[in-house]
């Protein structure tokens, strides 16, 4: 329950899903481009609602690319640290 509190509850808030970022003051917005909900969801409204193609969301896509690449990185090099 703390972890979904902890971790859930932000991401879900500002991600954009529930109050639009716009909205948000300026130093909340800079953190959420750290919060891959957040282009997530901008490629979800663009398919569903607008019916658009990979050329309208190709920025938030090469985001959520460059954080998986980062994730991973990151986890090989602190499995190969666990491991030795």
């Amino acid at each position: 329950m703390i972890s979904a509190i902890t971790t859930l509850l932000p991401t879900f808030i500002l991600s954009g899903f529930v109050f639009p970022i716009r909205n948000m003051p300026i130093p909340i917005q800079l953190i959420t481009y750290i919060i891959p909900t957040r282009y997530f969801l901008v490629i979800l409204r663009n398919i569903v609602l607008k019916g658009s193609g990979l050329i309208s969301f190709w920025r938030e896509l090469l985001a959520l690319v460059l954080m998986t690449f980062i994730t991973l990185g990151l986890s090989v090099l602190r499995m190969k640290k666990s491991l030795y």
